[in-house]
C-alpha cells in the first residue's frame, strides 16, 4: 500500500506540474535535459520524513542522473567522504618518473623501446604501458618492484646513459643456505655457488647480493656473507647416531613450486657416506635438487648436518637394475664449522645453546634461505 501511495502522489504531483507548465509537459517529462533545475530535481528526489533522497526508481533514475551530471544535490544530504587511516601507498616509480625531465622521460621510453619493453606512443607520460615496461627492464638488471627510491633512480639513469640492451639474468641453479649467526654469515654447498657471476639470497620477494668468505671443493661446502640481520640456527656439538631422527630443511626446485619452506622428515640411516666416506652420513628424508645446503636438524632443534646429494638415478638403475628410494647424503656439522672459522667466524659467534621452549617451524623459516645462482 505505501507503495502504491508514493507512486500515486508522484503522478499526482507530475500531472500538477505538466498543467501549471505546459512546456513542461511537452519536453520536460520526455527529456530529462530540457528540464530546468528546479524541474530536474522535482523528479528526481523523494522526500520521506522530511529527508530528501535521491528517486531510484526505473522511471524516475534518468532525472536523477541528469541532477547528477548537472552537480545539483537537490537538497538530498550527501554522506560524510571517510577519511583515510592508512597511509596512502604511493606507485615510488611513477612518482620519480613525474619527477624527471621531459626530456629524460622521453629518452626511457625510447630506450625501452629499443630494447624491445615498451611498444607504445613515445610521449613522455607515465601510463600502464610506460609503468609495466620499466618494471620488466629493471626486473632483467636485477631491480624489484619494491626497490628503494635510490635503486629506482638508478635504474632511470641508466636508460639515460644505457646504449645497449642489458645482459639478462640467467638463473644457472639454486640452492639453500641458512644462518649460523646474527650477522648474516650463511652456510651451503660449494656446488650450489660455483660458476655464477653474483649469488642471489632471496627472502619475501626481495633480493640481498651475497658475497663469497670461504670454499672448499673437497668438502663441498662454502660460506657466505648478506649484508641484513639474520636470526641463526642452533649448531650441534654432539655426534649423530644411527637411527637418529632427523628433519630436512630447504627449497626443492627452487621457488618454481611456492616460495615457502619446505620440510621432510627421515632418520639417520647410515653413519658414512658412498664408498665409507667418514664426512658424510646417509639419510632417508625426501630430498630434491634445491634442497642443497640445507640444514639437516634433530628433533632438540640443533643443526647435525648440511645436505649435499642424492644417489644419481640413471647411474644406479645401470648399475643395479633399480631405481633408488630416500636415499640422501649429508656434510656432518663439524666440518662445516670447520670451515667457518677458517673464513674468520670463530664459534664464539656462532650458536650452539640448546633451544628453549621456542618454535622451531618460526625458527626454521627465519635462518633458512633460498640462493640463487646467476649467471650474466
Amino acid at each position: 500500500m505505501a507503495k502504491e501511495l508514493k507512486l500515486a502522489l508522484v503522478a499526482f504531483s507530475l500531472v500538477a506540474l505538466n498543467a501549471a507548465n505546459p512546456a513542461f509537459a511537452n519536453n520536460c517529462s520526455k527529456e530529462p535535459s530540457l528540464c530546468s533545475n528546479e524541474e530536474v530535481c522535482f523528479l528526481a528526489t523523494n522526500i520521506k520524513n522530511e529527508k530528501t533522497t535521491w528517486n531510484t526508481s526505473r522511471s524516475f533514475r534518468r532525472f536523477k542522473n541528469e541532477a547528477q551530471s548537472r552537480n545539483l544535490t537537490c537538497g538530498v544530504q550527501m554522506p560524510p567522504k571517510m577519511e583515510l587511516t592508512n597511509v596512502t601507498i604511493i606507485d615510488s616509480w611513477g612518482a620519480i618518473f613525474k619527477q624527471l625531465t621531459f626530456s629524460n622521460k622521453i629518452k626511457i621510453q625510447t630506450k625501452l623501446n629499443a630494447f624491445g619493453y615498451y611498444d607504445k606512443k613515445i610521449d613522455g607520460l607515465w601510463g600502464k604501458g610506460t609503468r609495466l615496461a620499466v618494471l620488466r627492464y629493471a626486473n632483467t638488471i636485477g631491480v624489484n618492484a619494491e626497490a628503494t627510491k635510490s635503486q629506482i633512480m638508478e635504474t632511470y639513469e641508466s636508460l639515460f646513459v644505457s646504449a645497449k640492451p642489458p645482459i639478462k639474468r640467467k638463473i644457472v641453479s639454486s640452492g639453500t643456505a641458512f644462518a649460523v649467526n646474527t650477522e648474516g654469515v650463511l652456510l651451503t654447498n660449494e656446488h650450489v655457488i660455483d660458476g655464477c657471476s653474483t649469488i642471489v639470497l632471496a627472502r619475501d620477494r626481495n633480493e640481498f647480493p651475497v658475497t663469497l668468505l670461504a670454499r672448499d671443493k673437497d668438502l663441498d661446502l662454502a660460506v657466505l656473507k648478506a649484508n641484513i640481520q639474520t636470526s641463526p640456527l642452533n649448531m650441534s656439538n654432539e655426534p649423530i647416531s644411527l637411527m637418529q631422527d632427523i628433519f630436512v630443511a630447504g627449497f626443492p626446485f627452487g621457488d618454481r613450486l611456492s616460495k615457502s619452506l619446505k620440510v621432510t622428515r627421515g632418520i639417520v640411516s647410515s653413519m658414512t657416506g658412498i664408498g665409507g666416506d667418514d664426512k658424510l652420513f646417509q639419510i632417508d628424508a625426501a630430498i630434491q635438487p634445491g634442497n642443497s645446503g640445507g640444514p639437516i636438524y634433530s628433533t632438540s632443534g640443533k643443526v647435525v648436518g648440511i645436505v649435499v646429494s642424492t644417489l644419481n638415478d640413471l647411474t644406479i638403475f645401470k648399475e643395479f637394475n633399480a631405481l633408488p628410494e630416500n636415499t640422501g647424503f649429508g656434510i656432518k656439522i663439524q666440518y662445516g664449522m670447520s670451515l667457518l672459522e677458517r673464513a674468520g667466524v670463530p664459534q664464539s659467534r656462532i650458536s650452539s645453546e640448546t633451544p628453549v621452549n621456542q618454535n622451531l617451524a618460526a625458527k626454521l623459516e627465519a635462518a633458512t634461505f633460498l640462493i640463487k645462482c646467476i649467471s650474466e
